[in-house]
């Protein structure tokens, strides 16, 4: 019985040791997308964030935090459009906005006749002529 019960301590304790200790602390992943949709017909406007990774500190944290914002347009973009946009060809950075820890781009691309590429049943709202504030940090 000593040796069951011996047994038993050991499995709970093996158990408890392999559990993720952070899992309560883990935040849910940042909202990227601030927001996205026409201009006009022509124009298509993203705005979205870009985080650094962890442990990343001055220029390295904000170039970093520059191309994740750029990939992360590039493939809203992609969804709206699917191969009839190439936004790194067809589009360009309106600004980039650097916060404490991430930056906001504002990106745009301009075709003619772009509302018209928009694949069927894909998010296409008009931008609002002030977008949202980005949160600063």
């Amino acid at each position: 019985m000593k040796y069951k019960a011996i047994c038993f301590i050991v499995v709970i304790m093996m158990a408890s040791a392999g559990c993720d200790q952070k899992a309560d602390e883990a935040a849910t992943p940042p909202e990227v997308l601030i927001s996205k949709g026409f201009v006009d017909d022509n124009t298509y406007k993203v705005i979205c964030r870009g985080f650094p990774k962890e442990g990343m500190t001055g220029v390295q944290m904000v170039e970093a935090s520059k191309r994740a914002a750029l990939l992360s347009a590039y493939y809203y973009i992609k969804d709206v459009f699917g191969n009839a946009v190439a936004p790194d060809m067809e589009g360009k950075v309106e600004k980039y906005d650097t916060m404490k820890d991430h930056v906001v781009l504002h990106y745009i691309v301009e075709k003619k006749g772009l509302r018209a590429k928009a694949r069927p049943g894909a998010e296409t709202e008009s931008v609002p002529e002030t977008a949202p504030d980005a949160k600063a940090h």
